[in-house]
């Protein structure tokens, strides 16, 4: 599930094998976006170390915003992805019953 982390929340961004997003209350949460691989770890996690880096500009050059609670917000898209195929398989379905 997403999570919505506003910059006042975020303590440090750290990079083992994945990137870290360590909050102020000393949870950890692994983006997706920043998963690690075999061979990103035989690169020395350089992709994620660059995202890192990213992040962490971008950070310092947002205006400072008191911390703030994390939320999960449940997104629909893979339900709608699912919701289409149905109906064009149901629609192939139907077209073979006519013929």
């Amino acid at each position: 599930m997403p999570h919505w982390v506003p910059w006042g929340a975020v303590r440090e961004l750290g990079v083992q094998n994945d990137l870290l997003v360590v909050l102020t209350d000393g949870s950890v949460i692994r983006p997706s976006v920043g998963q690690g691989s075999l061979a990103s770890a035989m690169r020395g996690n350089r992709s994620q170390r660059a995202l890192r880096d990213r992040i962490d500009k971008l950070r310092a050059q947002a205006p400072e915003v008191p911390a703030t609670s994390v939320e999960r917000k449940l997104q629909l898209g893979v339900i709608r992805m699912v919701a289409l195929f149905a109906v064009f398989f149901a629609i192939l379905l139907v077209r073979r019953a006519l013929m």
